[in-house]
């Protein structure tokens, strides 16, 4: 699905996947979104950022937010 440009977008830096190689976290943040934009939330996947430990990665991930309700994340 295509973002709104009157829609207004967070950033969501909550999901963590539990591997410290920054190629496998990124295919595993990118099926995330695929499987988020399948249930029809519109979701852009933008990269990982690698936890102080090493040993996992956080996704990050641009999402649109309805203007009624504001509790539209992906969970």
């Amino acid at each position: 699905m295509l973002f709104d440009p009157e829609k207004p977008t967070r950033l969501d830096t909550d999901t963590t996947v539990p591997t410290g190689e920054r190629q496998d976290a990124q295919r595993q943040c990118r099926a995330k979104a695929e499987s988020w934009q399948q249930q029809g939330i519109v979701v852009r996947y933008l990269g990982v950022r690698r936890n102080r430990s090493g040993k996992s990665h956080q996704c990050i991930f641009e999402y649109e937010i309805d203007h009624e309700d504001n509790r539209d994340e992906p969970n």
